[in-house]
């Protein structure tokens, strides 16, 4: 890596951005990765220490530490505890016994020290953000630049066929009969190496995944991918390349499943899958968007001929399990599409349009039903929320837009510990066995948690931090706990229990604060409580010498 200021960024800098959400409405939370804090070096070395490589002949693995792509492989391993003593524990449900929510977290060296501390037993829980930020933070600490990335609609393509198939009952609600799915978002990272072990070209970044989704050569672990082979198609290069490619590349075809088990085709979209691939900028807060080195432009020749050779390198090495895909959408004579009137916010009623177009020379009898249903980040659905019926009748070559709402009443309890929402609306063609359908993934935003530094941050000097929170519901808020962290910032964690916030109150906390470190630091609040899960802030606090 040759600029310095990248080096700075993707090295040394102790703080940055996660992006979570889904394509159409995301946001950045700060995150503290601390890979300079006291005794995290000793922790990262540990963690190689205790790798089953280690274990199995310490000094082959030992000989072996000045080659990135096989430290990365073991950290990628071992940041996920699936095979081995790793940190961390995944779990992807709405109950987090025993240990902290994945949304709780804002940094690393929490997570590294339990880890260290409880004998290399892992912590409870992480999901892929958390897992891709620790990961951040070991690889800094040794020395190798590193970036967390996210992409959005991201696939999860089990059986190797390049085709995510999603199935759908005819009230609306998406069944799980396959094993594929697609994220709002999954993170990983990319970390900057020479790849000596591949053919000249794949030099630079490489996509490294420590999340446990699928086994690479027996083991939970992902990468080191180049990013270049990724967006050339190059899916015979190693490691695991096919299964990044297919993240951001796949296929999304929907399937209408009648009460008889029949399966009819919905529609199909070549272009919905990998999207805004979000990284924080060198040196500044700001998004770099980073689609460009992963795929070339959608419908594209460059992007066609990359894909074909993706799916011929799969066959010729025996792991492509379909047909060829990226096939065009199929066109019906009925199109429905959902348009939101506002951005959705938590404790408000949620109102959208249901548009309807038909383009046949007759009218057409449609019996509509629209239903709203909680959605993991990672695409598994939840319980049904809201349900609508009802039937209209629209001319020949004619439109119609039809206003619907989901009251707070019926959503809310499912985005205590979720926070997207499926809204599904499928037209059956009265008399006739046609079938269509539309979704959208709406991600519902809690109220704004705010930071304001009061006075000039300066070195072994105190500063306030002032903390609003306002209740924009017409209920009170129990068993509240505001967070605050920050390296160079707090020593410590700090921890304020709230018991209740009224309805439509404000919540004000001032927080003295004493700098230990100088340069660009970043202040890390959340605020949770029984109705809103861990809402976030960061503020960037500049430092300066006394």
């Amino acid at each position: 890596m040759q600029k310095d200021n990248e080096k700075q960024e993707y090295v040394m800098n102790e703080q940055g951005l996660l992006y979570r959400g889904c394509a159409e409405s995301f946001s950045p939370s700060g995150w503290n990765f601390g890979q300079f804090e006291e005794d995290i070096v000793d922790i990262c070395l540990k963690l190689l220490d205790v790798s089953p490589g280690y274990s199995k002949n310490p000094g082959l693995d030992c000989s072996r530490r000045n080659d990135p792509v096989y430290v990365s492989r073991v950290v990628s391993a071992m940041v996920n505890c699936n095979d081995d003593r790793g940190i961390l524990l995944g779990r992807w449900s709405n109950d987090f016994p025993g240990g902290t929510p994945p949304t709780r977290w804002t940094g690393s060296v929490e997570i590294l020290r339990k880890w260290s501390l409880n004998g290399c037993q892992p912590v409870k829980y992480g999901q892929c953000w958390v897992y891709a930020a620790v990961m951040c933070t070991v690889m800094r600490c040794l020395g190798i630049p590193t970036r967390v990335i996210t992409n959005f609609e991201s696939a999860h393509d089990t059986d190797r066929n390049l085709t995510i198939d999603e199935y759908y009952s005819v009230s609306g609600q998406e069944l799980k009969l396959s094993g594929d799915s697609i994220w709002n978002f999954h993170v990983w990272v990319e970390s900057w190496m020479a790849r000596l072990d591949l053919p000249a070209g794949y030099d630079g970044w490489q996509v490294l995944d420590p999340t446990p989704q699928e086994k690479s050569e027996g083991v939970y672990c992902c990468g080191p991918a180049p990013v270049k082979a990724i967006l050339e198609g190059d899916t015979d290069i190693k490691h695991d390349v096919p299964f990044v490619f297919a993240e951001v590349n796949a296929d999304k075809v929907r399937w209408i499943v009648g009460s008889d088990g029949s399966k009819q085709k919905s529609s199909s979209n070549t272009r919905q899958v990998g999207s805004n691939i979000s990284t924080k900028a060198v040196g500044t807060n700001a998004r770099e968007d980073v689609t460009h080195l992963y795929k070339y432009p959608e419908g594209s020749k460059k992007e066609r001929d990359a894909f074909a050779k993706a799916v011929r390198n799969l066959k010729s090495t025996g792991t492509h399990n379909g047909p060829e895909v990226h096939k065009p959408p199929a066109s019906g004579v009925t199109e429905l599409s959902i348009k939101l009137q506002k951005t959705p916010v938590n404790g408000e009623d949620i109102n959208f349009h249901l548009c309807i177009v038909n383009r046949n020379q007759s009218a057409k009898n449609l019996s509509i039903t629209t239903i709203a249903q909680a959605l993991q980040h990672n695409g598994r659905p939840e319980q049904l929320c809201w349900k609508n019926t009802q039937t209209i009748t629209i001319g020949a070559n004619g439109e119609t837009k039809v206003t619907l709402l989901v009251p707070y009443s019926k959503y809310g309890a499912s985005m205590i510990e979720n926070d997207i929402l499926k809204l599904t609306a499928i037209a059956m063609e009265l008399g006739s066995s046609e079938m269509h359908m539309t979704e959208k993934d709406v991600l519902v935003t809690n109220p704004v948690l705010n930071i304001e530094v009061k006075g000039t941050p300066v070195l072994y000097q105190d500063f306030t931090a002032e903390i609003t929170f306002t209740n924009t519901l017409s209920e009170t808020l129990r068993n509240c706990f505001l967070t605050l962290s920050g390296i160079g910032l707090i020593t410590t964690k700090c921890e304020i229990p709230i018991p209740t916030l009224g309805a439509k109150n404000l919540l004000r906390v001032s927080i003295p604060i004493t700098p230990t470190k100088p340069g660009s630091r970043m202040l890390t609040a959340d605020f949770d409580c029984n109705l809103f899960r861990d809402v976030k802030a960061y503020k960037t606090v500049e430092v300066r010498r006394a």
